[in-house]
């Protein structure tokens, strides 16, 4: 089997931590192709991933209220990782004490602004929550695309949080005025949605139009050219003048006290062949759209910032059958995902997994809140 050894652009080569969740104290070094964290379940291989992710974005895909990442009978946590950059080594340190400090540095120097930090280490998680993308309700992916777009593109973050705060006060002088609030004062907040409501659409657009033809090929390479998959951005903020039609709704809007237009109701559809995979999927369909679905954000993250993003694959293989986990790991050995973090708790499983792969491998095999043993593929 060929071997891809090129290592990508970024790469964590260590990571250590302290007082974060299960851990007390916990240093790795990590591979550049794959790494896998093998271990009972409860063990603490999430809570790694999610370290991992912290240092990225600067918070938990799990528990995003910090209170609950220290270890029980502490009040802080703190984390380190050695970052490869374009032939550079940078280190990355995050403090946190919640409700007193948060704080991130790279070599030294803080960050002031956490949304500075978006981009300059991206990753990418999928997790078995991640389910709820295609049952949960339109707000879940609304959520999943704002986020991944904050990473590839600062001014987005900017447009969504005007929108945002601009929205939270229209919604308020709605609801403390009813119906005799100011009409004045509520278009006055919808004047200044109209610039950040089109670029938004139109940034959602573009990246759901760029993640479709992506996301068809995995899914085909996995599914071995089962059916056609189908991402559609539905908003009606690009084909209507907005002003006019909040105005519109403006008598609906001091009813209900809140606004009831705009992009904050916008959706992305998710569809095997022409029916939604919500409702005709089967659960090994429905696992294999979203890593589909993640594999491509891959593709279009590492195009659009020229660096690959790490990614971050937790109980993976659940619920698909042997020939998707062969596609899969097919897959991750032979195209340039970068760096790649995988949980499982199935020793056999991985090890066997290990000897196909085209890829180099690193197996953490965890126990008792520490890795016990480790494992490289191809042997050094």
């Amino acid at each position: 089997t060929h071997l891809v050894t090129q290592p990508p652009a970024t790469l964590i080569k260590s990571l250590s931590i302290r007082n974060f969740k299960n851990y007390e104290r916990l240093s790795a070094a990590f591979r550049p192709g794959i790494n896998f964290f093998v271990g009972k379940n409860g063990v603490g291989k999430t809570n790694l991933l999610d370290a991992i992710h912290y240092l990225g974005v600067t918070r938990s895909f799990l528990t995003p209220q910090d209170k609950y990442n220290v270890r029980f009978d502490t009040d802080f946590f703190r984390m380190e990782a050695l970052v490869g950059r374009a032939g550079h080594e940078q280190t990355i340190v995050a403090k946190v004490k919640p409700g007193q400090l948060k704080e991130f540095a790279v070599d030294g120097v803080k960050i002031e602004r956490l949304g500075d930090h978006l981009g300059f280490l991206p990753v990418i998680v999928l997790a078995p929550q991640d389910q709820m993308l295609i049952t949960g309700i339109s707000a879940d992916r609304r959520r999943f695309v704002d986020f991944y777009l904050c990473q590839t593109d600062p001014a987005y973050l900017g447009s969504l949080s005007l929108y945002n705060r601009l929205l939270n006060q229209r919604n308020a002088a709605l609801k403390e005025g009813g119906w005799h609030v100011d009409r004045d004062l509520v278009m006055t907040y919808t004047d200044n949605m109209v610039e950040p409501v089109d670029r938004i659409a139109a940034a959602r657009e573009a990246f759901v139009a760029a993640l479709q033809p992506r996301a068809v090929h995995h899914y085909q390479q996995i599914s071995d050219n089962e059916v056609d998959i189908r991402l559609t951005y539905r908003t009606t903020c690009r084909q209507a003048d907005f002003r006019h039609r909040t105005e519109e709704a403006f008598d609906r809007d001091r009813a209900l006290g809140r606004t009831t237009f705009g992009i904050h109701r916008d959706d992305i559809l998710f569809d095997l062949g022409e029916q939604p995979v919500k409702r005709f999927g089967s659960q090994g369909q429905s696992k294999t759209y979203l890593i589909a679905l993640h594999l491509a954000l891959c593709d279009v993250l590492r195009a659009r910032n020229q660096v690959p993003p790490v990614l971050l694959l937790d109980d993976i293989f659940d619920k698909l059958d042997d020939q998707r986990v062969r596609h899969l790991v097919d897959t991750l050995g032979r195209h340039d995902f970068g760096q790649v973090f995988i949980t499982d708790a199935r020793p056999a499983r991985i090890e066997q997994v290990c000897t196909e792969i085209a890829a180099e491998a690193r197996v953490m095999y965890l126990a008792d809140n520490a890795i016990d043993d480790v494992r490289d593929y191809p042997d050094n």
